[in-house]
C-alpha cells in the first residue's frame, strides 16, 4: 500500500481493527475470542509503520472491534471513520448495518451449498464427502496448498465448518466445557457433525504450529475413531510446499475411504 501510494495512488487512511471475537452458531462456548494473532496485528503495522504512514500523512484507523458485540461496534466505527468521513451517527449505523447484512449473507449462502451438498448424501445421490476442518484463512490456496481441489479432484465434494448445515446439537459443552476461541468451537462441532454422519471423511487441516488448534486434535482423533470415520491429520504443511508428498497423503486418505465404502461419485456427463 506504501509502495502504491508513493506511484501515486493516493490513499488517506488504512483500517485495519482489533478484531477481538468472531461470530458463531455454536453455542455452549466461554466465549468466541479470535485469533490473538488477528486481534493483535494492528498493533504491529503501527509498531513498524507508524513513522512512514505520518510521513506520508496517512492515518492509520485501528478501532477494537468486538463484532459479538454490535453496539460497540457501532460506537467504535463511528469514531474511528466520523473524522476522517464526516457521517453522522446515523449514516454510520447504517453502514454498519449493511456491513452484518454482508456477513449474514455470506454465511446464508455458505450453508445452502453445504447443505444441498448433505442433502444429496442422505438422499443417495452422493456417495460420500470430505469436512476439512480449517480455519478462515485456509481459503488463501497458498497456506492449504490447494487442498480443495486436490480432493475435487480426486472426486470428493469438499465441506468446511463454515458451510455444513446448521442443524442438529450446536451445543459443544460437552466436547470442550472450557473452549474460548470461535474457530476452535466451530472445528469441535464440525467433526461431531462428519462423526455422527455416514458418509463423510475429516481432514483435520492447521497452519503455523497453531497453539490454539493442538487440544483439539485428541477431541477430534476420539470423535473419529469412536464412528470409524476416515481422519487424515494435517498440521505440518507450512515450512515448504510439499506437492508430491500431499498427494501422497491424500492418496491413503483416500484408500481409507474408498476401504468403507466411501469412494468418490461418478461424474456423470450430460
Amino acid at each position: 500500500l506504501l509502495a502504491r501510494h508513493d506511484a501515486g495512488h493516493r490513499l488517506d487512511a488504512v483500517l485495519m481493527p482489533h478484531f477481538t471475537h468472531a461470530l458463531t452458531q455454536v453455542t455452549g462456548t466461554v466465549d468466541s475470542a479470535s485469533c490473538p494473532v488477528v486481534a493483535g496485528a494492528p498493533a504491529l503495522v503501527r509498531a513498524s509503520f507508524a513513522e512512514a504512514l505520518a510521513a506520508r500523512g496517512i492515518m492509520l484507523l485501528d478501532p477494537v472491534v468486538r463484532i459479538t458485540e454490535r453496539a460497540e461496534v457501532e460506537v467504535a466505527m463511528h469514531e474511528a471513520l466520523a473524522p476522517l468521513t464526516g457521517a453522522t451517527r446515523d449514516v454510520s449505523d447504517a453502514a454498519v448495518a449493511a456491513g452484518y447484512q454482508a456477513l449474514a449473507d455470506v454465511q446464508a449462502r455458505l450453508t445452502e451449498l453445504g447443505t444441498a451438498v448433505v442433502d444429496d448424501l442422505d438422499a443417495g445421490r452422493r456417495s460420500a464427502a470430505v469436512v476439512v476442518l480449517l480455519r478462515p484463512y485456509h481459503v488463501d490456496p497458498g497456506l492449504s496448498h490447494r487442498l480443495g481441489e486436490e480432493l475435487q479432484a480426486l472426486g470428493w465434494a469438499v465441506l468446511t465448518p463454515r458451510s455444513l448445515p446448521r442443524r442438529g446439537r450446536l451445543d459443544i459443552q460437552e466436547l470442550s466445557p472450557e473452549c474460548v476461541n470461535s474457530g476452535a468451537a466451530e472445528r469441535l462441532w464440525a467433526a461431531r457433525f462428519a462423526a455422527q454422519h455416514e458418509r463423510l471423511g475429516v481432514i483435520d487441516l492447521s497452519s503455523f504450529r497453531c497453539g490454539q488448534d493442538v487440544p483439539l486434535a485428541a477431541p477430534v482423533r476420539e470423535l473419529c475413531e469412536s464412528t470409524g470415520t476416515p481422519l487424515a491429520i494435517l498440521h505440518d504443511l507450512d515450512e515448504t510446499r510439499p506437492v508430491a508428498a500431499l498427494r501422497l497423503r491424500l492418496q491413503t486418505f483416500a484408500h481409507a475411504m474408498r476401504a468403507r465404502g466411501l469412494g468418490p461419485t461418478p461424474l456423470v456427463l450430460p
